[in-house]
């Protein structure tokens, strides 16, 4: 896949893949040559014409965790808003209530 170009679904190039990391494409583009992580799950690959197409758009991509030698899989999860990028929520109780003290509690009517 290395060396096919990366488009979005409106055929907008948005640059080329340099590398596969585990479920992630490495996008490069620019002058500067700045590398992005694209998830697979977002991508479509097109081996007879040596293409990746995506449904992101663009800037989404563009404004993505910059890939500076390894991948940070969790701020790249968060950033396309997937579960792995996500632990449990903060605001959880400390106390974690049975489903019979969950009862109880409506039940003081």
């Amino acid at each position: 896949m290395q060396g096919y170009d990366v488009r979005t679904i409106d055929d907008d190039k948005i640059g080329h893949v340099v590398d596969v990391d585990g479920d992630y494409l490495v996008v490069e583009h620019g002058l500067l040559k700045t590398k992005h992580a694209l998830p697979m799950v977002f991508a479509e690959v097109d081996a007879d014409e040596q293409v990746v197409r995506t449904t992101l758009s663009k800037d989404l991509i563009h404004h993505s965790p910059k890939v500076n030698g390894e991948i940070d899989h969790v701020a790249i999860a968060e950033h396309y808003g997937l579960a792995e990028g996500f632990t449990d929520a903060p605001t959880r109780a400390q106390d974690e209530l049975e489903p019979d003290k969950l009862a109880k509690s409506y039940d003081k009517d």
